[in-house]
């Protein structure tokens, strides 16, 4: 699918979207949210192949496979949340998308962990600590 496709689809659902909130305010809601499932599955089927480039990138470059996956993660927790969020942000819960949120910062922390942890090492062994 292409991003003409992804924007119509978009377009045709907000329009949808609109008429009914009007009478029915929880189906705009259970409609906006399948289309955004919809859209997001094409948008990780077509990046599939920009994974595999970056993923080739990284080993050409002899950096740890660990990192590429690091990256990875974090990308994915950054997608997700922000998903999420905006879910909840239409659904009228703007405290929840918040707590997604922070949620999503905190898992991004706990993924880049091991980075930090190299960095400390590297700079421990720099000053001779």
């Amino acid at each position: 699918m292409e991003f003409a496709a992804i924007a119509g689809l978009a377009l045709a659902t907000a329009a949808l979207c609109a008429l009914l909130r009007r009478y029915h305010n929880e189906y705009a809601m259970l409609v906006s949210v399948g289309a955004g499932i919809l859209i997001v599955i094409q948008v990780i089927s077509s990046l599939l192949p920009i994974v595999s480039e970056i993923d080739g990138l990284i080993s050409r470059a002899g950096i740890a496979a660990e990192y590429g996956t690091i990256l990875f993660k974090v990308v994915g927790i950054c997608f997700l949340a922000q998903f999420a969020s905006d879910a909840c942000r239409d659904a009228g819960e703007g405290a929840l998308a918040s707590r997604v949120e922070l949620a999503a910062r905190l898992g991004m922390t706990a993924a880049a962990l091991p980075l930090f942890r190299q960095l400390a090492d590297t700079a421990l062994g720099l000053i001779g600590g």
